[in-house]
């Protein structure tokens, strides 16, 4: 059973953050629980670094919000912003963010 199904669930892992109760994790092991569950379920919140899929914009964004009426999610960095439809972002992996950058994934053909 992994971290977010022991202490109950995406939003109960949430709250733990915010609860001043010892679940017997530190913080930063719920945080990247957290984050890996919102990788594998394609789940963005605020703050969440995403690169784009479909343009040629290699830039590592932070995910500022998402707007229901329009469909759209928001980012924005240093030197940019814009918005896409949910199919062209993901989010940046541990590599992209240290590279501050997306990385090319090579097919093999």
């Amino acid at each position: 059973m992994n971290l977010i199904e022991q202490l109950g669930g995406y939003g109960r892992a949430k709250d733990a953050l915010e609860l001043p109760l010892d679940y017997g994790f530190s913080d930063d092991d719920i945080k990247v629980a957290l984050l890996e569950y919102r990788r594998q379920h394609n789940i963005f919140e605020v703050g969440d670094k995403v690169v784009l899929t479909n343009m040629s914009d290699n830039e590592v964004f932070e995910y500022t919000e998402y707007s229901k009426g329009l469909d759209l999610h928001f980012f924005e960095s240093e030197h940019n912003y814009g918005h896409a439809k949910l199919s062209g972002i993901r989010h940046a992996t541990n590599e992209e963010i240290k590279a501050s950058k997306r990385l090319e994934v090579k097919s093999e053909n």
